[in-house]
């Protein structure tokens, strides 16, 4: 089974490298008081862009997993806006529970498509079977 995912693989490797390079420039920028503002900034607008993205790629925020990919954004969120706590990967760790959250959804809808066309399958073949 193929499965289709909504965060492909190439975005999945962009939005982990973006989250990163941010991390590690927040690591270096978290060393000076300036630093530490344009830190800040460059958190709560590295959030609001994941949050764009994934929304982008149809990444729902409720239903199975809603609740681990809420705690994530809005953690994430909280966690970047902190100064100096902001030097740890919480934005890394975030779009990675999110994107595995959301590749979950996807295998287990393809699983529950492939059952209900199986079922429909053996269906229609005792019912060829009950009219022959």
């Amino acid at each position: 089974m193929n499965t289709r995912y909504r965060i492909s693989g190439v975005t999945a490797g962009f939005i982990l490298c973006l989250t990163i390079l941010v991390d590690l420039l927040q690591i270096f920028l978290t060393l000076t008081v300036i630093g530490s503002v344009v830190s800040f900034f460059i958190g709560i607008v590295l959030c609001i862009g994941l949050w764009l993205i994934f929304t982008l790629h149809g990444v729902k925020y409720s239903g199975t997993g809603g609740l681990k990919k809420v705690a994530a954004s809005f953690g994430t969120m909280a966690l970047e806006s902190v100064p100096i706590i902001d030097a740890l990967p919480f934005a890394t760790i975030g779009a990675f529970i999110i994107i595995r959250e959301t590749r979950k959804e996807d295998i287990k809808k393809q699983r529950d498509k492939a059952q209900a066309s199986n079922d429909n399958r053996q269906q229609q073949m005792q019912q060829y079977e009950e009219a022959a």
